[in-house]
């Protein structure tokens, strides 16, 4: 990406300088240029350096930043269901201790949790998205209320399940579901 963006904030800090280029939908990117003579790894070995950068507003000036970035697109997600347990919050993940009773009718517990980030920078912007999934027990169709020439069988019950999936209308999908997995207070009228 190549764009001179004539009055750009750039900040001054001790060994460095800081601007930012915006996202699209809001917020920002922050890049870190350091002083001539300055290793980026001294910077990244002071205490609390990215915060003292957010908190320099006093040497902040406008000026024209010729911007020259490699187009890159990053992404990676992790698996985060460890790091709960690390933090010891296990009762939810646990099929014997969850308790979800005032979100849903149905047993339920968490199975997994994943997050994921993106960030992008091209010839049209910065672009940068993030969520966390938490995958539960709640999305399993209860196979004894499903019609009887889907409950037994030869086939595995995945395979069953996904047959009578597919043989349903949208509305009724949507009435099984709100059924199943919508609290009652939460039933509202579409």
């Amino acid at each position: 990406m190549h764009i001179a963006i004539e009055g750009s904030p750039v900040r001054k800090g001790e060994g460095y300088r800081c601007a930012s280029l915006y996202l699209k939908d809001g917020g920002q990117m922050g890049f870190y240029l350091p002083d001539e003579g300055v290793a980026v790894e001294e910077l990244l070995q002071r205490e609390n350096f990215l915060q003292e950068a957010e908190d320099l507003l006093v040497d902040t000036f406008e000026v024209r930043v010729n911007w020259s970035v490699p187009k890159f697109d990053l992404h990676d997600s992790l698996k985060r269901s460890d790091a709960l347990q690390a933090l010891w919050v296990t009762d939810a993940c646990d099929v014997s201790k969850a308790d979800f009773a005032p979100r849903t009718e149905q047993p339920a517990y968490v199975e997994s949790v994943n997050q994921a980030a993106r960030v992008k920078i091209d010839e049209e912007g910065v672009e940068a998205a993030a969520y966390t999934e938490v995958d539960t027990n709640a999305a399993a169709a209860p196979p004894q209320e499903m019609p009887e020439e889907f409950r037994g069988g030869d086939e595995d019950l995945r395979v069953r399940v996904c047959d009578y999936v597919a043989g349903m209308t949208d509305r009724f999908a949507d009435q099984r579901y709100r059924e199943h997995f919508v609290p009652s207070g939460w039933q509202g009228k579409r």
